[in-house]
């Protein structure tokens, strides 16, 4: 069987400042096979790479009031802002010959036309889509029938309450505190990575087990790992046959695929 792919987790970010040019570069130095990265659409549709919306640099100020959202911004207003500002198109253009496969997770919805029609005007063959949001994803690979989708899930497994912290809080403690099997109730929600048309998902390595891959093998779901910045997790996950690891520490991933090979 051909070895897991190396995915590098917002580029390779134990090294470097992560979802940077620098980031990327060294992971294609560092052997990767794929990038991942963070993008979100600003207010006049251009794409910034950054995991989080806030606007990158741009701290709080005590008595002063205003937008400080990516999404709520046009290019203009967020470089008058902070100079701390990389756009996807830089990035595609310094990667396009590069034999790096790009993954893309695009975080703000309502702007998958104007991301593909950037994708198709770059030219890009080794893509990726990834995202939690299963229509999302359905709609991106409508537009890009040949382009790769992943839907991923998060460590709690939630979808729709990421933005309701004390809602997550306690879903997690009560999970917590009654030690609830979740790699027996994640499962069942699996079913909409077919649904939905995805060709993968990637799920953190705590809430999955060997069964598990082994169950969406046999529905021809690749499966991708995510979390795996320590050795122990790595050569735990490495059991299992899976399709892609990702991590931060890519010296260390390449380093146990190595030797396991």
């Amino acid at each position: 069987m051909r070895r897991p792919l190396i995915i590098a987790h917002r580029g390779a970010s134990a090294y470097e400042k992560e979802n940077t040019l620098a980031a990327f570069l060294l992971a294609e130095k560092m052997g990767a096979d794929r990038v991942e990265m963070d993008v979100w659409a600003t207010l006049d549709k251009v794409f910034i790479v950054q995991h989080s919306r806030r606007v990158r640099g741009l701290r709080r100020r005590r008595g002063k009031r205003g937008k400080r959202w990516v999404d709520q911004l046009t290019l203009a207003q967020i470089r008058k802002l902070t100079n701390q500002c990389l756009t996807l198109e830089k990035v595609l253009d310094r990667l396009v010959d590069s034999k790096l496969g790009l993954e893309i997770d695009l975080k703000n919805t309502g702007a998958e036309n104007e991301l593909v029609r950037l994708i198709k005007k770059k030219k890009i063959g080794k893509l990726t889509f990834k995202s939690n949001n299963g229509w999302q994803l359905a709609k991106l690979k409508n537009l890009m029938p040949f382009c790769q989708t992943v839907l991923y899930y998060e460590r709690t497994d939630k979808w729709d309450v990421e933005s309701r912290r004390w809602v997550k809080m306690i879903i997690f403690g009560i999970g917590f505190i009654l030690s609830l099997p979740i790699k027996k109730i994640l499962p069942r929600f699996l079913g909409r990575t077919i649904t939905f048309g995805a060709d993968g998902v990637s799920l953190y390595h705590r809430f999955c087990n060997q069964k598990m891959v082994e169950d969406l093998h046999h529905e021809g779901v690749k499966v991708y790992i995510w979390g795996l910045e320590k050795e122990r997790h790595i050569k735990k996950v490495l059991k299992w046959r899976v399709d892609g690891m990702i991590s931060k520490r890519l010296d260390l991933l390449r380093k146990l695929l190595i030797s396991n090979d």
